[in-house]
């Protein structure tokens, strides 16, 4: 029986806060979100990679 690792699964991302007290369009918030929507990508790309590997090994 081949023994493989097990297919890696990333953890949630720590999201940054937006500033209630600023605009949404803020240059603050915007760099928030920007940042936001770079660790949420990142993280589908993990979790991606995690479905890829369990279907590779016919688990799904």
């Amino acid at each position: 029986m081949l023994d493989l690792p097990d297919c890696p699964a990333p953890s949630a991302p720590v999201l940054p806060e937006l500033d209630a007290a600023e605009p949404l369009d803020s240059p603050d918030n915007v760099a928030r979100l920007l940042t936001r929507d770079d660790r949420m990508r990142a993280y589908m790309d993990g979790l991606n990679a995690a479905l890829r590997c369990h279907q590779a090994r016919g688990k799904i």
